[in-house]
């Protein structure tokens, strides 16, 4: 009796450390909804000069009686350092309007206090996550909207169901929006992904430790016409009765852009040869089934298999991770001519090792 008494005494001692080493922690977040104004076409020396462009092109970008050009009032997600919500996290200025990356490890508990600094209602909700604090009052898996002024802590459980399968590597990633009414808060700006790592092989900021850098690129068609904002921006406009019910004036609000910037006018994604990078592609259209996305010089793997293109379902994610051998700068855009075309291309560069290569 004695020895089952020792036995089933260090058996439930070794479950409850492993139960303790695995419970994860609370990841918290302090993400503010702010109005701003956002130029998709910024003044980037070295870029691309706009008496080289076709009159189409020039319509998306420049501004006159007729057109809004590239400047237009958004909804975004800003993160901040603390409670206070005075100090900004830093982030890559590539990232552009993309919401902030966050990052959790399976196990882990994801508390997001929203300050809505807007003008109207918006909310946060992560696809494949539940809320562990649904409001009495919410439908099933809906997430409250936020009201003007006020702040809302909504909280998640990371599962293992919404981790990486058996076939993912260490990490996948999930969109999170406003869904107030989700067409129309995605056009107007409000998204930005959720970065899950295995257990077990997340870094301090819940990152997977087997990547060197990550790179989030959403490429996005973004429609202009179906954004809150649209009123405000037609202000803008002389006699704007007479001029916005044209085709030419819809089509001239569709912005193509990778993270908010068209026409290459991205900041540079700037790579070292030899690192592995994980490339998060976010797909965001209406209009298409997919975008696929080209990143020449230097193949993805993607899902086991080498390429240079990321072919991705609209409204979702695929992954591809590199490990760069040939420094330069490159071009990455739509494979879809057209697309490009309508701006959506922009570059990183890849510089020589600083490590030996395996």
């Amino acid at each position: 009796m004695k020895r089952i008494s020792a036995t089933l005494f260090f058996t439930l001692a070794l479950f409850t450390t492993s139960h303790v080493a695995n419970a994860g922690v609370t990841r918290t977040w302090h993400i503010a909804v702010e109005e701003t104004e956002w130029n998709y076409f910024p003044n980037n020396p070295g870029q691309v000069d706009p008496a080289t462009m076709d009159a189409t092109q020039r319509e998306n970008i420049t501004a006159s009686p007729t057109y809004l050009g590239s400047i237009y009032k958004k909804v975004i997600y800003r993160a901040y350092t603390d409670a206070t919500f005075t100090s900004l996290k830093e982030t890559p200025s590539w990232q552009g309007f993309l919401g902030p990356v966050l990052h959790a490890e399976v196990g882990d508990k994801i508390k997001i206090i929203l300050r809505n600094n807007a003008a109207r209602p918006y909310s946060l909700a992560i696809r494949g996550l539940t809320l562990s604090n649904p409001s009495k009052d919410s439908k099933p898996g809906a997430v409250q909207p936020v009201p003007p002024g006020a702040t809302h802590t909504f909280d998640w459980q990371v599962s293992e169901l919404v981790g990486p399968g058996p076939a993912d590597g260490s990490s996948i990633a999930w969109l999170y929006h406003s869904d107030v009414d989700a067409q129309r808060d995605l056009h107007s700006g409000l998204f930005g992904i959720l970065i899950v790592t295995r257990r077990g092989l997340a870094d301090a900021s819940g990152a997977p430790v087997d990547i060197d850098q990550e790179v989030v690129l959403a490429s996005s068609l973004t429609d202009e016409n179906l954004s809150w904002f649209l009123p405000d921006n037609q202000r803008r406009l002389k006699n704007s009765e007479s001029k916005t019910n044209t085709t030419s004036y819809s089509n001239s609000n569709r912005m193509a852009n990778i993270n908010g910037y068209t026409h290459g006018t991205m900041p540079e994604i700037r790579m070292r040869a030899c690192n592995k990078v994980r490339l998060y592609h976010l797909a965001l259209t209406d209009s298409l089934p997919a975008i696929a996305l080209r990143w020449p010089g230097n193949p993805l793997l993607v899902d086991g298999h080498r390429t240079d293109t990321l072919t991705t379902l609209s409204h979702t994610l695929r992954i591809g991770d590199v490990v760069g051998t040939l420094p330069g700068k490159w071009t990455i855009g739509a494979s879809l001519p057209e697309l490009q075309r309508a701006g959506l291309y922009g570059h990183y560069t890849l510089s020589v090792a600083d490590k030996p290569c395996h």
